[in-house]
């Protein structure tokens, strides 16, 4: 079983990252894990991946 690490930058404003945060971590876990999932197996990840970004 192999395993896939997925990194993004979120530039937005400390309050935003707190929120973010909370949310994900206290709140919204198994969300944040199945968009994580699902992006993962998008048709279009690879190319989002290698411009570092998504529209």
């Amino acid at each position: 079983m192999s395993q896939i690490t997925i990194q993004c930058r979120l530039v937005a404003s400390e309050t935003t990252r707190q929120q973010l945060w909370q949310l994900m971590a206290e709140k919204n876990t198994p969300l944040i894990n199945e968009l994580l999932s699902q992006i993962g197996k998008h048709p279009e990840f690879e190319t989002w991946r290698q411009k570092g970004k998504h529209p």
